[in-house]
């Protein structure tokens, strides 16, 4: 679960605009009024996924990327606002994609920091974990994520790799994170745009 819904204004097979590049139009995750649009580069290796969810990978190495969209906690206007550990339930959520298969009890967040890009705050996380692949492996992951708020809602997007590979793709990684932006199209009905 990610908490992602498409408005579908822009039709599924076009929301990559060329190989590498991935744009398109979300509902907000608090107020579905609200319209976000969001923006990545990805290695032209990667595959995108079809459906609802934003995910992108190379299904042979398992490197890859997704979006997850969240309801802000009431009054946080920026990831100032918010805690290392909002970051880490929304990834490791039960229902979530590292979470389903078991609890994600072994984690530790390597760097926290807020970047402007664009003058907005963006919260990036540097994260090693463990979690339960679908065959009851425990196998060990590096995931760099890249987190904005809009409007009432905060967007995620997260890069991972095996943590055997994590050296090797490093920098493909860091460059799909510092390429996010979600900027708003629409604010909620009855807000103002920011």
């Amino acid at each position: 679960k990610t908490g992602v819904t498409r408005t579908g204004m822009i039709p599924e097979g076009q929301a990559v605009a060329s190989p590498g590049i991935f744009s398109d139009e979300l509902r907000g995750a608090g107020d579905p009024s609200a319209i976000v649009g969001v923006t990545f580069t990805f290695p032209k290796a990667w595959t995108p996924a079809r459906g609802q969810n934003v995910d992108v990978r190379n299904i042979r190495t398992s490197d890859g990327a997704f979006l997850l969209a969240l309801r802000a906690p009431d009054g946080a206007q920026s990831v100032r606002a918010l805690p290392d550990a909002f970051f880490t339930r929304a990834l490791f959520a039960p229902d979530g994609k590292f979470g389903q298969y078991g609890a994600v009890d072994d984690f530790r967040v390597l760097s926290s920091r807020v970047v402007e890009r664009d003058g907005v705050p963006y919260a990036t996380l540097d994260v090693r974990f463990s979690a339960l692949s679908f065959n009851y492996n425990l196998v060990e992951r590096r995931l760099l994520l890249s987190a904005v708020v809009v409007g009432d809602s905060v967007y995620m997007l997260a890069a991972s790799a095996f943590a055997t590979r994590f050296k090797t793709v490093s920098a493909q990684l860091r460059d799909v994170v510092e390429s996010y932006r979600a900027r708003p199209i629409r604010a909620a009905r009855g807000a103002a745009a920011t």
